[in-house]
């Protein structure tokens, strides 16, 4: 058996948290960046919605100020929703083998030694099976509240109908992601695949829950209408059309 399961730890705050600063200021939009889940691609799709507000912030948030309109980084929807308790919340799910692959593949092409995990697989030349025993629920980590607090879950595996289903969310049609930073894994077999999936069993359940958010989303069976009033207070209307 593997170590015990680590927990995902991003980068490091770059600076001391300024939480008392922002109190006042109207919520952002919060986009939890699940590592290999297209966060950064879907950057690209921030920082068209959010202009010049778009941050990125991995770690405690430093030097808030009012202009910021969108929080995006490796942080547990957890942490912003304790200092954004009404902010609208997206994210977007991977099929946890694929993601496990793609980040075997990219802690082997750009290791971060800084990371105890990615230093052991390293140090012991882990395969994507002892991988998948030592940080099984990354997901599960970062989403780490109720799916239905999300007002928007994106599906890597069903992109171009997520980004529809976002568009319609925030008013803004004709939204598109280009790829960016995409590691394909090395392919593996059935065996391989099935034993990761084994013990992803609750990122798969959650990745299923995340499906079925989707296409809730899609039929239009639920919607808070945050992302809506946050993208309206950013655009005025002559630009949504």
């Amino acid at each position: 058996m593997g170590a015990a399961p680590a927990a995902w730890r991003g980068p490091a705050p770059i600076g001391p948290s300024t939480a008392d600063d922002v109190t006042d200021m109207r919520s952002p939009l919060v986009a939890v960046h699940v590592p290999k889940t297209a966060g950064t691609s879907f950057q690209v799709v921030l920082q068209e919605l959010a202009g010049d507000g778009y941050r990125r912030y991995d770690g405690p948030p430093v030097e808030i100020d009012p202009d910021i309109t969108c929080l995006h980084g490796h942080v547990p929807a957890s942490v912003r929703l304790e200092q954004f308790p009404d902010a609208p919340l997206v994210a977007w799910l991977r099929h946890p083998v694929d993601r496990l692959l793609s980040h075997h593949r990219y802690w082997s092409e750009c290791p971060d030694l800084n990371h105890p995990v990615c230093a052991r697989m390293c140090d012991e030349g882990l395969g994507p099976v002892e991988l998948a025993e030592a940080m099984p629920d990354v997901q599960l980590q970062m989403l780490d509240v109720d799916l239905d607090r999300f007002d928007f879950v994106g599906i890597v595996e069903q992109v171009d109908v997520s980004l529809q289903s976002l568009a319609r969310l925030t008013g803004r049609p004709g939204l598109d992601m280009p790829w960016v930073n995409s590691t394909a894994p090395v392919p593996h077999d059935d065996r391989d695949r099935q034993r990761i999936a084994a013990l992803c069993a609750d990122e798969m359940e959650l990745y299923r829950q995340g499906l079925a958010h989707l296409l809730a989303t899609l039929r239009g069976e639920r919607s808070t209408g945050r992302l809506l009033e946050w993208s309206n207070a950013l655009t005025p209307s002559s630009a949504r059309r």
